[in-house]
């Protein structure tokens, strides 16, 4: 049948749609910056000498007298810069001290705007930004033309592990970016985190090599010229939010063509066959396409310097004799997590210093998913966990997605726990990098379990999908998702992400009353949340139901059925402080739990009273040598109250 909705070329019709839609086609691409880079390496002295033409449009209501750009190679120069303090704070005092010849910097010769040369004041305490004052008031919609010529020192890798190495250069952060203007300027420090908040630019770069080195980036390969002694590569590509290159004499980056995009990588596993690896890869990206939607460019460009600053935390921290995990299982894993990082924070480039939460969550909630999928049957400890011995532990049975759980449990009993909506340049290092996107993956999957099946996944996608590239959001998460259910997220949105409040109920009392069963329920913390009550027999979920707005203590009604145990929370599907008090049995019994004795400390097991034991030894010239034993309910994760006998004897 043919189509009834067709108009000849010369029909009005159609040449208003043209109009329409070259009219839309044009107002889409000037909603991005545009730069063009000349650049040039000179390998004996590690300088990039820099040609730069910045084509800023100001997309505000605001009226701007100056502009912003970010220069963070300034950030290597000494050890007054925000970065070397930022080192300094962590313990790392390579840049405070180094020698001139390993740090960088960035030096600017001069700076026209629309071809007027300005001079530059930048700001005070600050040598990560450039202030520009313009000479004329830039209108909303507007747009201005910078040129700037500057130098680069390419500092050493061992700061930040981007810059140069023997025969290498990865290169990151390494020209001026415009800063982004959204109601206020939007001015950030270089503290080696990675999360520079940039406007997707349209991009053209020339680079000029040594003939000897090869230069690997994610861009479109457009032209490459040799001559005697170098090599110019011309590069296009546009909406990228920044540009990494690297620069190498001994080129390890492996091209992956996937069906719709090309993986370049460097993470590798020599023991893997290739086929295997690019078998991976195309799982790995039609299942963040299910889950989200396509990736907005042809290339992703994956430096093993993206897994090596944030690896999977447990997977290879033990000696490689030791690794209790399959190689395919390493690779996979290790190349989920650099990909989806990429994926996701160049497709949404928000705030990551002030908004981190949504795209760390969705990143573990889909490592969660990913596991979950295809390798549900791997354990937390691997291999170690089949050891005879070892195996009967509850640390043993943990499953891989566990240790998600079990780590933001033992930063909540430490209390070192931060919330969500913490800036992330005022976290600790170990919630910035662990802690803090383990409770926003759980935080998601909590929302997941409780509203109706696949509301939130619904919703991620929709977010991607509707704020793609676009630096001010069409629509909040938040409200993407209210608009999907008609259930209170309130406390979500509120005390979840806005503070480190620690949810912690109990069940205090079972009553029987004819066909239903009465439940006392007691909550121990000031935080409100929904909780999930389960009715279990034999270890198997027989009834399920969410209740929520229990405040203090409040009674339910459930009706009786065919299980013999009550229990909260028994999937572990939210956060929660103290498993232990989580269930009773239905009929009364002089013990609710019964005791376990184990050899050794292990972590909780809310099924039972545990007792471990330990034979401890000493020697002092007064007693001689000194035999005793241990024993207490201390487990590996600290809790509230513990006791400890120690009985010991003297044989001198």
């Amino acid at each position: 049948m043919k189509n009834n909705f067709y108009y000849k070329k010369s029909h009005p019709f159609y040449k208003l749609i043209i109009f329409l839609f070259l009219l839309s086609v044009n107002f889409s691409f000037s909603q991005t910056q545009s730069t063009e880079i000349l650049a040039k390496l000179n390998s004996n002295t590690n300088l990039l000498s820099i040609s730069q033409k910045i084509i800023f449009k100001n997309y505000s209501k605001d009226t701007l007298r100056e502009i912003y750009l970010h220069n963070w190679m300034s950030g290597y120069k000494n050890k007054n810069t925000p970065l070397s303090k930022r080192l300094l704070e962590d313990y790392d005092k390579s840049l405070h001290f180094a020698k001139d010849k390993n740090r960088g910097f960035l030096k600017i010769s001069s700076i026209k705007i629309n071809t007027n040369k300005i001079d530059t004041s930048f700001e005070e305490f600050n040598n990560d930004v450039i202030k520009i004052k313009l000479d004329k008031q830039l209108y909303p919609n507007d747009t201005v033309t910078i040129n700037a010529n500057y130098q680069v020192k390419i500092p050493n890798e061992k700061f930040t592990r981007y810059g140069f190495s023997k025969n290498e250069y990865n290169l990151k952060y390494w020209y001026l970016s415009p800063v982004v203007y959204h109601k206020k300027w939007e001015v950030m420090n270089n503290y080696n985190m990675d999360d520079l908040y940039s406007y997707p630019i349209n991009y053209t770069i020339k680079f000029t090599i040594p003939n000897d080195f090869s230069l690997t980036s994610d861009l479109n390969l457009i032209e490459e010229t040799t001559k005697t002694t170098s090599k110019t590569i011309l590069l296009k590509g546009n909406n990228y939010p920044d540009i990494e290159i690297n620069i190498s004499k001994n080129n390890t980056f492996i091209n992956y063509k996937t069906t719709s995009v090309e993986i370049i990588t460097n993470l590798d596993n020599k023991k893997l066959d290739k086929q295997i690896k690019t078998t991976i890869h195309q799982r790995q990206i039609e299942f963040m396409e299910e889950f989200l939607g396509e990736y907005p460019h042809d290339k992703i460009l994956i430096n093993k310097i993206v897994y090596n600053k944030n690896p999977v935390y447990g997977l290879n921290q033990l000696p490689k004799i030791l690794n209790p995990f399959k190689k395919v299982f390493i690779y996979d894993i290790q190349l989920f997590k650099a990909l989806s990082n990429k994926y996701i924070n160049n497709s949404l480039p928000i705030n990551r210093r002030e908004n981190y939460w949504l795209n760390d969550g969705i990143q573990t909630y889909l490592m969660r998913k990913y596991v979950e999928k295809y390798y549900p049957e791997i354990k937390a400890m691997g291999s170690i966990s089949n050891i005879w011995g070892v195996r009967s532990y509850q640390l043993a049975k943990l499953n891989f997605n566990d240790k998600y759980a079990f780590v933001y449990q033992f930063a909540m009993r430490k209390n070192l726990d931060q919330s969500l909506q913490t800036p992330s340049d005022s976290l600790s290092t170990f919630n910035r990098k662990i802690v803090n996107k383990y409770k926003a993956g759980l935080g998601l999957e909590y929302l997941s379990d409780y509203l109706d099946k696949n509301t939130v996944e619904n919703a991620i996608k929709q977010y991607y999908l509707e704020n793609l590239l676009l630096i001010k959001n069409k629509n909040t998460f938040k409200d993407i998702l209210s608009s999907k259910t008609t259930k209170d997220l309130n406390w979500f949105f509120g005390d979840f992400l806005k503070t480190n409040k620690k949810i912690d109920y109990t069940i205090k009392q079972v009553q029987v009353k004819k066909d239903s069963l009465i439940i006392g329920i007691k909550n121990k913390s000031d935080f409100i949340a929904p909780i999930s009550v389960y009715g279990i027999k034999n270890k198997k979920i027989v009834y399920k139901k969410w209740v929520t707005n229990i405040s203090d203590f409040n009674t339910i009604s459930i009706p009786k059925g065919d299980f013999d145990k009550i229990s909260l929370n028994y999937e572990s599907k939210y956060p929660e402080i103290n498993l232990n008090n989580n269930w009773k049995k239905i009929k009364p019994s002089l013990f609710n739990r019964p005791m376990q004795v184990r050899f050794m400390k292990d972590i909780d097991n809310p099924y039972y009273n545990q007792l471990f034991y330990n034979v401890e030894y000493d020697f002092n010239y007064y007693d001689g040598v000194i035999l005793g034993f241990k024993a207490g309910n201390q487990t590996l994760i600290k809790k509230k109250w513990t006791y400890n006998i120690k009985p010991s004897y003297g044989f001198k």
